[in-house]
């Protein structure tokens, strides 16, 4: 279950965590402390049993944690002084201490149900129909002179999409092959927009990131 504290969202199940909607790269171990601390609330965790989880049958200095902990406060923003997120307790360990929740079910026309990816495109497909194009402003815009303004569009429901060509200059493939008609697209399919290639994938069945329009 997802949870929800100031303008994040940690997905355990997915290993990822949003800022604002947004993706947010955490390395491994800092994930996995933020993890940790959010389980254990509102109760500290002792240092000795940090050390044991993140390097199970290692031995690390300890001042490997402090600066684990330094790191994760810079990722979410705030520092010691004043935490926003994670309580330091002298002498004994630390403590998540941000208020969380579990956010309600966004709206099923705000439910991320695929994504278009590439390089320097990363697209999020609600249910309904999104333009791609390189018009700004589309929710699936996408900024390269081969791409016509609008080219396409995707039409998704909760469980599939199609793909359809708005007449564009340079085509729309789907695994190679240029589209005439509406075509169904599969989990893995490659998208050609003009020189701009896309793999599309369903997203889980559990997502809740919402797409901003």
């Amino acid at each position: 279950m997802p949870i929800r504290f100031g303008e994040f969202v940690i997905d355990e199940g997915r290993r990822q965590l949003f800022r604002n909607g947004e993706p947010l790269h955490l390395p491994a171990k800092q994930f996995t402390l933020l993890q940790l601390l959010i389980e254990r609330r509102p109760n500290a965790f002792p240092k000795r049993e940090l050390h044991d989880r993140l390097w199970p049958a290692i031995h690390v200095s300890p001042d490997n944690l402090a600066s684990l902990v330094a790191d994760l406060r810079t990722a979410l923003g705030e520092n010691a002084h004043h935490p926003r997120f994670i309580r330091t307790i002298h002498g004994f360990g630390y403590a998540f201490c941000g208020d969380s929740e579990s956010p309600p079910p966004p709206p099923l026309d705000d439910v991320c149900v695929a994504t278009l990816a590439g390089q320097n495109v990363g697209l999020r497909l609600a249910v309904g129909e999104t333009i791609l194009g390189r018009e700004r402003g589309l929710a699936g815009a996408i900024d390269n002179p081969s791409v016509s303004r609008h080219h396409a569009a995707v039409a998704c429901s909760p469980d599939s999409c199609v793909i359809r060509d708005l007449g564009s200059k340079n085509g729309t493939f789907v695994g190679g092959v240029r589209i005439s008609a509406p075509s169904q697209l599969h989990d893995g399919d490659v998208v050609d927009l003009g020189r701009v290639r896309l793999v599309f994938h369903l997203a889980p069945a559990s997502s809740t990131i919402t797409v901003t329009r």
